[in-house]
Formats: C-alpha cells, structure tokens, sequence
C-alpha cells in the first residue's frame, strides 16, 4: 500500500497539515453546489484506495476521487452520500455536471461522528465500493476512464475529515481474444505475451479463464469488463473472436486488431486499428515493433490525460 506524499486543492478550502489527515473546511466559491476536490500525487489505472472518513458536525458527503483527468476536469467519485442516498458512484463531466452512476441506501442512515472506512477497487470498467469491509455498490462503466489521477472529494458546507488515505496500484490487464491452435499460439507465446509484459499490462487470454466445464462465458465478460486494452486475432472468421470483440466495442475498450496478411476485413470493422504481419521471421520483428508502437499510442493518452 502506498500514501500520498503531496496533495494539492482544486476547489474548496483544504487543511493538509496534520499527518495523515485531510480535513474538507467548506466551499471556496459560492458556485452550486459547494464542493471541495483535492488530487494528490499518486496515480491509479487498476487497484483499490482506502480512507477512513466521519463528519463531526453534520452528516454531508465523503468520497474517494478517480480517474480524473487535468486535461478535461472530467472524474469520477465514490463513497457517502449524494441524491440524498447513503452511497454513491457518481461522474463530473464539466459539460454536463453531475451525473449519478449506482445508488444505495438512505442518507439519514449516516451518522455524524461515527468513523467509515471507504475502499473503492479499480478493475478495466468495474467499479467496486466498500463501506466497513461491505461491499454496497459495483457498477460497470460505459466508457474508459480518461485519466488516472486520485484524491478525495467533499460536498457540503460543513467540515469533513478524512484519515489514513492509502492507495495499491496493479498492472491492469489486456486481453486477447484468438483462436487456440497454430500459427496462432506461437504468435501469443512469442510476440504478443512479451511485448505486452514489457508496456507492463497484465496478459490474459480466454483458455486462461478455464473452468473444469470449459470456456465460461461470464468469465469471459468479466476479463473483458476488467481488461484496461483488448487484442484480437480476427485472420480466421471465428465467431467467438468477434462476439468478444464486439462486446469489447461496445464498452469502448481500447482495440488493436491482428490479421495476416492479404486478409479482407468486415465492412463494419475495417475503421478500426488493424496490424496486418507476415508470418515469417521478418514479419515477427515487424509486428512486434508495431504492436509495441500501438500499445504505447493507446497507455500515452491515458497518460497525457492525467
């Protein structure tokens, strides 16, 4: 677990001069509603952040803040309160202000003065709140996240405290969808595997989700909710590659496609980032350099959002 070593206020008045303490101390504008927002130094694509949170005068609301990007100002938040709920799973947009992802429970069951403990876990789309080690929330969201900046969010006019801030980052993963036989495997084991380790993703392919009665199909959605990128081998028409490819699409997720040579794409997928590669010797070392120039494009724009 790691802790901030620096934070810095975006809105609201801040007190970070107490160790592992960050009290919210009210607005500092007069714009609706009255919310405080403070970054710290860490950064996150896929793991969890904890904090403990109370409110020692009047119950408001306490959120962990994620995926925020400097570029946009859009973020995301999770934790106590809001729409007049005990927990929320909310996204800013500046364009279009607040919007309430996934809700639960009542605000009045709150309590001032009473400490919580907020875990907020990180996986590809999946967003996971708990509240004293209960899980209250999960919510799959419709897009990326844009950035990858954390901090903690405050809503009221009221102070709120917040102790023992920690973050655990994780290698988010990428998945890849292909069929189970040669040239293919070799292309997985020799090319894809090591290129992607070395961008620092995660590799997961479907044969590695497995049960004693095969290939599930919810484990396959479920790595392909989590996955942060998605790469699919579409040279033969395997109808399970483009199921899974097209849900991939249809949550945004970032795709690189693969296809050998001389290959004629579906008129519905010809837009999209395609690697075409030899199978050869000299048409490994080309798609290797170019798998690794694609996966840089696509972790760089996470990167320059923060």
């Amino acid at each position: 677990m790691n802790q901030p070593k620096s934070w810095i206020d975006i809105r609201g008045f801040w007190d970070t001069t107490v160790t592992n303490e960050i009290r919210y101390t009210g607005p500092s504008d007069n714009q609706p509603p009255p919310v405080g927002n403070i970054l710290n130094d860490g950064m996150l694509n896929k793991g969890k952040i904890t904090c403990k949170a109370f409110f020692p005068e009047t119950v408001s609301e306490a959120r962990i803040l994620f995926g925020y990007s400097s570029q946009s100002g859009k973020h995301y938040t999770a934790g106590l309160g809001g729409w007049g709920t005990g927990y929320t799973i909310q996204i800013f947009d500046p364009n279009s202000g607040w919007r309430g992802l996934k809700l639960a429970g009542n605000k009045d069951n709150l309590r001032a003065g009473r400490e919580y403990l907020i875990e907020v876990q990180i996986t590809g789309s999946n967003i996971s709140l708990f509240v004293d080690h209960v899980m209250v929330l999960e919510h799959v969201l419709e897009e990326r996240l844009e950035g990858n900046q954390i901090g903690l969010c405050a809503v009221g006019i009221t102070e709120v405290v917040f102790k023992d801030y920690f973050f655990e980052s994780q290698k988010p993963d990428i998945f890849v969808m292909m069929e189970f036989s040669e040239p293919y495997d070799t292309l997985y084991k020799e090319v894809i595997i090591p290129i992607c380790e070395e961008a620092g993703l995660n590799v997961i392919r479907a044969d590695d989700v497995f049960s004693e009665h095969g290939v599930v199909l919810q484990d396959i959605v479920k790595s392909i909710i989590e996955s942060e990128i998605i790469i699919a081998e579409i040279t033969p028409s395997n109808q399970n590659v483009f199921y899974e490819l097209g849900y991939a699409h249809a949550l945004k997720k970032p795709a690189i496609l693969l296809a050998e040579k001389g290959k004629k794409l579906p008129f519905d997928i010809q837009g999209y980032r395609t690697l075409f590669y030899e199978n050869s010797i000299k048409g490994k070392k080309a798609i290797m350099e170019n798998l690794n120039k694609y996966l840089k494009a696509i972790l760089n724009i996470r990167k320059s959002n923060a």
